[in-house]
């Protein structure tokens, strides 16, 4: 009898860290984002402690957003809206403030579980305060949600309020993040 309890605790261990290993309470602190107004050169601004959603930041806003004590920034956007769309190298102007660059460029549409795995990666590297942007911030709302339910164990209900409170607005990439919490990852 005890040996079954012992294979039974052991199979259970074994279930829990193979299962549970993506999971982390590690990352920043979760709260409500809030928006931040009157900071020039950014769009779409809130904040949630360290970390601060927006849409594209302007080199102005980069430089704003440094002096607020941001020193990292996330980018979601593709290389090819970087160069139709900004008249401005980000990375560069990012590192000649002293700012940590990291592209995850996808599209909103095509947001899933690897975009979310390597934000949380990048996120748990350090406690710096971070800027995660996109285009509109509709991504960043997008892929916080999806990083907070696979990596912070936040319910899908929380996760899609808190995803909105960044930036996710559109309907159809609710759904979508919807859709990959739930594990239809088309």
């Amino acid at each position: 009898m005890l040996k079954l309890g012992v294979r039974w605790t052991a199979a259970a261990v074994a279930v829990w860290l193979v299962g549970g290993c993506a999971v982390t309470n590690k990352g920043p602190a979760i709260g409500t984002a809030e928006r931040v107004e009157g900071m020039s050169g950014v769009v779409n601004l809130s904040r949630d402690g360290d970390v601060w959603f927006a849409g594209q930041p302007t080199e102005a806003g980069l430089s704003n957003l440094k002096n607020a004590g941001v020193t990292r920034v996330i980018n979601l956007r593709t290389e090819a809206e970087m160069s139709e769309k900004v008249g401005f190298d980000e990375a560069a102007v990012a590192r000649e403030l002293g700012m940590d660059y990291v592209s995850i460029p996808f599209r909103g549409g095509a947001v899933d579980v690897e975009h979310a795995d390597q934000l949380a990666k990048v996120l748990s590297e350090s406690d710096d305060a971070t800027l995660l942007h996109c285009g509109s911030s509709n991504r960043v709302g997008a892929v916080w949600a999806i990083y907070l339910n696979k990596h912070r164990a936040v319910a899908t209900e929380d996760a899609i309020r808190l995803g909105q409170a960044a930036g996710m607005t559109s309907p159809a990439l609710e759904q979508r993040v919807r859709n990959v919490m739930d594990g239809r990852n088309p």
